[in-house]
């Protein structure tokens, strides 16, 4: 005899089986959006694939199309849908307005035995295509600095991302065992490097990448002789792996991303040999409420590498408790975690708000080494304030103070800067 249990069992999966085939029966028939003074409505089209006419439209279709949006970074945060439906055929009107992409922007940073002065500008929607335009020079006390970057992040067709870089300059590099507080050595070179590379979609989340790079220094102070330095010339090959699976809810993003890369340079004179670098870094957060999350990061790379083309590992996120200049590393791996509670809402005189202030505490802590430093750690608190702004395109303006509790020093900072 069958049981009323069992029966009311298989009502409810014929139900929940005939709201989701009547539900995947729906077929879009159009998308429209609105609202848009910049973006080219292709763009558009080409960001929110495998979304199109024809498509299933299911009840997680409009949070789909706002997420890919977001990802994006060009439009205010914001969106609006309207859907109707006539015998299972769906059309859509999405209200989406452009932000201000064009970004200048500023960055300063001090520390005791350091100090650097920079500006950029950046656009991110270069003529409504979502292409990325990025110009940056900067001096400091212990040299100057240029660069230029151009990102489509479809190139050719919607798989594919490409940029390419050049990047110049003359420094001075101090190495410092900072535990100690001791002088270890000083180096000055000119370099120009470019960049080339490729990167392209597996699935929506994961993306694989190869390019080329040419690296040039020119030696022009060496101090004390530690290990003395030669010119280099090099080209090299690298590969990357980018996994990013975020929800974009404003101000925040939450998820995991993380990334990859690696490369061999081979040297194309004989004074100087080859070399090969690997690095990684994985980033996460958790939204908790719609005004505080919590989130962290793990980062590390490995070398064998001439001491110009060491990694800089100062001043980025997992090491503010580090100079700005005066480290430069063979390995290196650290960790951060971070609260971070938003406590004003920024309005305009009609109420609209244009903006958040943020306040974040964080730890963090790593270790480090050269070929001539074998071993050096750093930790400590800090805290930073962040204005997110609603009608601008731009990760948000950073206010922050860490403490390496090592050396007992505190390191300043302020600007607008680029992430993963």
């Amino acid at each position: 005899m069958i049981s009323k249990k069992f029966i009311f069992v298989i009502f409810l999966f014929l139900i929940k089986h005939t709201i989701y085939t009547q539900e995947n029966n729906s077929t879009i028939r159009s998308i429209k959006f609105e609202g848009l003074k910049r973006t080219r409505i292709t763009t558009l089209e080409s960001i929110i694939k495998p979304i199109d006419v024809g498509s299933p439209y299911t009840s997680k279709t409009t949070n789909q199309i706002a997420q890919k949006l977001n990802e994006e970074n060009i439009f205010k945060p914001f969106i609006y849908f309207y859907v109707t439906e006539d015998n299972n055929n769906v059309d859509i009107v999405v209200n989406v307005q452009d932000r201000w992409t064009l970004i200048p922007s500023v960055i300063f940073s001090v520390s005791d035995n350091s100090w650097f002065f920079g500006a950029s500008i950046w656009e991110k929607n270069f003529l409504g295509f979502n292409k990325e335009l990025f110009a940056w020079g900067g001096y400091g006390s212990t040299g100057w600095n240029t660069k230029i970057q151009y990102k489509d992040k479809r190139f050719f067709n919607d798989n594919i991302d490409m940029h390419a870089s050049v990047n110049g300059g003359e420094s001075e590099y101090i190495d410092m065992d900072l535990i100690n507080n001791e002088f270890i050595r000083s180096y000055k070179n000119a370099f120009v490097k470019t960049d080339v590379g490729f990167l392209f979609s597996v699935l929506d989340f994961l993306k694989i990448g190869a390019g080329l790079k040419h690296e040039i220094f020119w030696n022009i102070k060496d101090n004390l002789n530690v290990n003395p330095l030669h010119n280099i010339n090099s080209l090299g090959l690298y590969g990357s792996i980018e996994f990013k699976k975020y929800n974009y809810e404003y101000p925040f993003e939450e998820g995991v991303a993380v990334r990859i890369n690696g490369g061999y340079q081979f040297s194309l004179i004989d004074s100087s040999p080859g070399y090969y670098s690997i690095s990684g870094e994985v980033n996460s957060a958790l939204i908790l409420t719609p005004i505080q999350r919590i989130g962290g990061g793990l980062f590390a790379g490995y070398g064998d590498m001439p001491a110009q083309t060491e990694f800089r590992i100062a001043g980025l996120i997992g090491r503010y408790t580090l100079p700005q200049t005066f480290i430069a590393a063979d390995y290196y791996a650290s960790m951060i975690g971070f609260y971070e509670l938003i406590f004003i809402d920024l309005a305009l005189p009609n109420s609209i708000p244009f903006g958040r202030l943020g306040f974040q505490i964080f730890y963090e802590g790593g270790i480090y080494g050269s070929d001539v430093l074998d071993f050096s750690y750093h930790h400590g608190p800090g805290i930073a304030l962040l204005t997110y702004l609603n009608n601008i395109s731009m990760p948000p303006i950073e206010l922050r103070l860490g403490w390496n509790i090592v050396n007992s020093e505190l390191y300043f900072r302020f600007g607008v800067f680029r992430y993963l």
